[in-house]
């Protein structure tokens, strides 16, 4: 919300010229550079969250592309990384763990029985939340993160995308034997 606000703000500032910093000082000082970094952050987030939708409907149509677009280097998982030639092969694979994990829930449900916190596969969480949110947060210019959230898992967020600039993204929640979390 506070972005919007000061997107009304700078746009006000921006179409009144002059006259905008009269307004502006009457109730409290505005410091041009703090709007700019909130409205540059409004934006980062909402390109984030249409990445967002856009990695959903991806998963949700079996399109491996969707994913292995935003795989520019090696997948950053918290105890260890797989390199980015792996991920790529592997989401082209119906046979890996990878691909299992995004697009086939019956391989999910077979290969992962029972499992605790991720019951199942993304794609089938994803037709399962019918009040799934993608959630964006764009603390830095330079980094931010896309998370799945859903009140059908007890693991919340179920999945995360966190991009680390030119490092290309991270994801977090896989929870399969080679992506540890």
């Amino acid at each position: 919300m506070r972005g919007r606000g000061a997107g009304a703000l700078l746009a006000l500032t921006l179409l009144l010229g002059p006259a905008a910093p009269q307004i502006a000082h009457a109730t409290h000082e505005v410091d041009i550079d703090t709007l700019r970094r909130l409205v540059d952050r409004y934006y980062q987030e909402k390109a984030l969250e249409a990445i967002g939708q856009e990695l959903k409907e991806g998963i949700l149509h079996g399109e491996p592309g969707a994913v292995a677009q935003y795989v520019k280097a090696p997948l950053l998982c918290r105890r260890n990384t797989i390199a980015q030639q792996k991920v790529l092969a592997d989401l082209k694979n119906p046979r890996s763990e990878l691909y299992i994990y995004f697009f086939d829930p019956e391989g999910y449900r077979k290969k992962y029985p029972g499992r605790p916190g991720r019951p199942m596969a993304l794609k089938e969480y994803f037709e399962r939340a019918k009040d799934l949110r993608v959630v964006a947060s764009a603390p830095e210019l330079v980094t931010g993160g896309i998370s799945f959230q859903s009140a059908i898992s007890p693991v919340n967020p179920y999945f995360e995308f966190v991009y680390h600039g030119p490092s290309g993204w991270a994801f977090g929640g896989l929870g399969f034997p080679g992506c540890e979390d």
